[in-house]
């Protein structure tokens, strides 16, 4: 199955090798043109477990060009929803994302978009319905991990939440 990250960083690469260890193949995409050319030259090191092993056995494709996970029609956002002052998640990296995608147009096929970071309740019912009309599909899978055993954490989770958009998304 081919499977698109916006989102790269500690968690997203660790989900992208994961992934590719699984059989899938990924395409990961992030804004960081800098951190993307050490993964692409193999110069990338990572003080978490299990990365710079998987980094060699199971390394994915990776750009800064968001088309390259808009190639899939499964495809997981995984960036940083900081806490505010007041208690909630910045989702101005959501945001951004969502408008890349909406001047982009109606896609033709499908797209299953899975939130895979911290939001507030109802930001993702809230973005379904701005991207229904683009036919995208919007789920939410966030991860629950520690520092130091990402990889671990989520191959072994305790824990799995799933908000699926509909059956579809669910399957």
């Amino acid at each position: 199955m081919k499977i698109g990250i916006i989102g790269i960083g500690k968690l997203g690469l660790c989900f992208g090798l994961n992934l590719k260890k699984a059989g899938h193949d990924v395409y990961g995409v992030d804004k960081n043109s800098e951190y993307i050319e050490k993964l692409n030259q193999g110069t990338f090191n990572s003080p978490e477990d299990y990365v710079n092993e998987y980094l060699i056995k199971y390394g994915f494709n990776y750009s800064t060009n968001i088309e390259d996970a808009l190639k899939c029609n499964i495809i997981f956002v995984v960036v940083q929803t900081p806490s505010t002052e007041d208690y909630k998640y910045d989702h101005s990296i959501i945001e951004r994302i969502k408008q890349e995608l909406i001047q982009r147009g109606r896609s033709n096929n499908r797209k299953d978009l899975i939130i895979n970071c911290t939001t507030f309740p109802g930001y993702c019912d809230e973005l379904q319905k701005d991207l229904e009309p683009y036919n995208y599909s919007v789920s939410y899978n966030p991860e629950f991990i520690a520092q130091g055993t990402i990889i671990r954490d989520q191959q072994y989770c305790d824990n799995v939440l799933i908000g699926q958009a509909d059956e579809f998304s669910g399957k």
